[in-house]
């Protein structure tokens, strides 16, 4: 199951609030070098994740993965 990242969510929400990539970083806390290795790699910290969410007003949450959840969620359960 390949979709967007979390990253892709990050960058489409600072892009929607108009906050660049240098802000964001300075923001979260981050180097701004930090915050592109973490993109191209596509791996980070849940700390860093977090905190790149926070300087957006965002937070990370968990959800049961459950075929019952899934179907509920996108509408094909009835």
């Amino acid at each position: 199951m390949n979709g967007p990242t979390i990253f892709d969510e990050i960058q489409a929400e600072a892009k929607r609030q108009g906050v660049s990539s240098a802000e964001l970083a300075r923001r979260a806390g981050l180097l701004p070098q930090s915050v592109s290795r973490m993109v191209r790699s596509g791996s980070a910290t849940l700390g860093n994740v977090d905190a790149l969410a926070g300087a957006l007003g965002m937070k990370l949450a968990l959800a049961p993965r459950s075929d019952l959840a899934q179907a509920l969620l996108s509408g094909t359960l009835f």
